[in-house]
């Protein structure tokens, strides 16, 4: 697990946000929080060491991962065709973290490519029973 992360098994709570199309190319498994880069990632893992929380991502593949899960490099981003089948397992991997709330850092809904996002968290944590809390957030203005 990258230093400066909460365990995931010692808190309820857990910070998360989603997967990023930049990713880190280098070969082999990096953790989550190394793998995917980028204003948003960066963001959210000074928040989590902040605050004291583990940070979770949202994978279009591999669901619900921790920082410190190794990830190949991949590039898929989440369909909304797609779903309804990540529910079940996305709801089984919250159920198997532990966690009874998140605070999720995300885009708008109404921007291009994140209503899966949005519509997969709020069916996973429906079902796993977790409250979901959504910040919005601005890309800084350099990036709009």
């Amino acid at each position: 697990m990258p230093s400066g992360f909460a365990d995931p098994s010692a808190s309820r709570l857990a910070l998360l946000t989603t997967c990023t199309a930049d990713k880190s190319r280098a070969p082999g498994r990096l953790p989550a929080g190394q793998r995917y880069r980028g204003w948003r990632i960066v963001l959210a893992q000074q928040r989590a060491v902040q605050d004291g929380l583990p940070l979770l991502f949202l994978s279009g593949v591999y669901g619900i991962v921790s920082a410190g899960q190794p990830l190949p490099w991949y590039d898929h981003a989440l369909q909304p065709a797609e779903v309804e089948g990540l529910i079940a397992p996305a709801a089984a991997q919250l159920e198997a973290l532990g966690f009874d709330q998140l605070t999720a850092l995300l885009l708008p809904a109404e921007t291009s490519g994140w209503a899966p996002y949005h519509a997969l968290l709020r069916a996973a944590c429906d079902r796993a029973a977790v409250r979901c809390r959504i910040e919005l957030l601005t890309p800084p203005r350099r990036l709009v």
